[in-house]
């Protein structure tokens, strides 16, 4: 049987990268704990209206200034403009029928210390361009093993759900081949 995980004050933390500090993370956790004991669930909806009251918790972490908040909101936008646009792949040839899906025609190159030599802007290109170069190549299968390992730590206390030492072979063959394309 397995162990039942429990979640606690004292184990809450923000997200490594995050713009929250450790402290703040714990207290807007008890907001939101708050909502969900109050609504069953937590929507961005009910945090929002928990948030308005300028003695709330979670009010600073808003901008209230409409002209900003309205600026920031475009760029998110922006943002799902970019994603939302994809290309159509069918690989022949791996199984009796072809695989079939839809990946981002833009790829999201982000920066990293390892960039010391070459800084680049984080932003997105398209996956021809990014494919054909390779460095840009490796940064983006990097960037793949990395989310797929953020991935199976995230999941990984659910393994009744999912079976993670399959997802930790798949990341360490991603890992092998982008080590294969930097030593070229």
């Amino acid at each position: 049987m397995m162990a039942k995980a429990r979640l606690n004050l004292k184990s809450i933390r923000a997200r490594p990268g995050s713009r929250l500090s450790h402290a703040d993370a714990k207290v807007i956790a008890r907001e939101l704990f708050a909502i969900e004991q109050k609504f069953d669930h937590v929507t961005p909806d009910a945090v929002l209206k928990r948030a308005e009251h300028s003695r709330s918790p979670l009010h600073k972490h808003f901008t209230w200034d409409d002209s900003e908040a309205a600026a920031a909101y475009r760029i998110e936008e922006a943002r799902t403009l970019i994603r939302g646009v994809v290309y159509e792949v069918i690989v022949d040839g791996q199984t009796d029928k072809p695989m079939r899906g839809f990946q981002p025609a833009l790829v999201n190159i982000r920066s990293s210390a390892e960039d010391e030599d070459e800084p680049r802007a984080a932003g997105y290109i398209r996956v021809e361009r990014a494919l054909d170069d390779e460095k840009l190549r490796a940064k983006i299968m990097e960037q793949a093993a990395r989310e797929l390992d953020a991935w199976v730590r995230r999941y990984n206390t659910l393994e009744a759900l999912v079976e993670t030492a399959s997802v930790k072979r798949i990341v360490s063959k991603i890992r092998q081949r982008v080590q294969r394309q930097k030593g070229r």
